[in-house]
């Protein structure tokens, strides 16, 4: 009986598949990319800064980079891919 669950799951899979294949992909203006990349510079600037021990942490650049993360998360969400943006974001607080 297990097999006979295992062959009925494979379609779904494959449809899941090429349902993903199907999906249209999206192309992102210079200036979009700019800040798609930049955000995500500073969500593993800031991933990396935060594995630091409390001695090497300063307290100041700690601060400066949630701001300008948060400002280039906005630049994101004005030019259209908030949506990428948060998703970057997400990736972040997950731990990727």
């Amino acid at each position: 009986m297990s097999q006979e669950r295992a062959q009925q799951q494979q379609p779904n899979q494959m449809a899941t598949r090429t349902e993903v294949a199907q999906a249209p992909v999206r192309s992102y203006s210079p200036l979009q990319m700019y800040f798609l990349v930049r955000l995500n510079r500073l969500v593993r600037l800031q991933d990396t800064y935060e594995k630091q021990s409390d001695k090497e942490k300063d307290p100041v650049l700690q601060k400066a980079l949630r701001h300008a993360t948060f400002s280039t998360f906005c630049d994101c969400a004005d030019l259209g891919v908030g949506t990428e943006g948060r998703a970057l974001l997400k990736k972040e607080n997950a731990g990727y």
